[in-house]
């Protein structure tokens, strides 16, 4: 599957107690740590509708991979 938000399996490996998997491209925040960091701190009217402009980004994102999954009878 070739999507821009859906990550690709590059390889694994195991080191001698760790299993590693390599993806790509590998996302800065995990869900839950970017919800944290949407709703912490004081912050200015600005900065809240920034906010809210990325949060409504986010799942648009998850929402168009999770098409695409859909689509492709996945």
């Amino acid at each position: 599957m070739r999507h821009p938000h859906i990550i690709a399996l590059i390889g694994q490996y195991i080191q001698p107690v760790h299993f590693t998997v390599l993806a790509y491209p590998a996302a800065e925040w995990s869900l839950n740590k970017f919800m944290v960091n949407m709703w912490t701190g004081r912050e200015t009217d600005e900065c809240s509708r920034a906010k809210a402009y990325h949060l409504r980004r986010y799942f648009v994102c998850i929402s168009q991979a999770l098409r695409y999954v859909h689509d492709s009878l996945v």
